[in-house]
């Protein structure tokens, strides 16, 4: 039981970590990197379009929580938004959505690279206000 409880808080710490890297990313990685930053975020948009809308690390920690959990069952719950981003009964985590788009756009419009970087940002931004935005609206009620 207890190791549950570990797997459960490095998931959600992983999250979070990656979540401030994220939103940072622009203000301390110098520009060379963003190849790789962009393949990491297509990768991510990928997965969440494979796994039904759902994270791979939320599913994990939806497994944790209840081992008889089906993949797509709940893509609007996050444990990991509830542990972070709860703040007097509201789901902040829109905001951690918004830089994260924010981050994107400021790649794609402020930094030199080369075309394809700039495709793959187009279509990674759509793909995200396809899938993510209505989880957005329905988890700030």
């Amino acid at each position: 039981m207890i190791y549950k409880e570990i797997a459960f808080e490095g998931i959600q710490n992983i999250h979070f970590l990656n979540d401030i890297f994220i939103c940072l990313y622009p203000y301390i990685m110098n520009p060379i990197f963003d190849i790789y930053i962009v393949v990491y975020a297509f990768l991510t948009v990928l997965s969440w379009t494979i796994l039904k809308g759902e994270c791979i690390l939320s599913y994990f920690e939806k497994k944790l929580e209840n081992i008889g959990y089906e993949l797509g069952k709940d893509p609007y719950y996050n444990p990991y938004h509830k542990k972070f981003y709860y703040f007097n009964g509201v789901n902040y985590a829109f905001i951690k959505e918004m830089f994260w788009i924010i981050t994107f756009i400021m790649i794609l419009c402020y930094r030199k690279n080369p075309i394809f970087v700039k495709y793959i940002l187009i279509v990674m931004l759509i793909v995200v206000f396809y899938l993510k935005i209505p989880i957005l609206i329905s988890n700030t009620k």
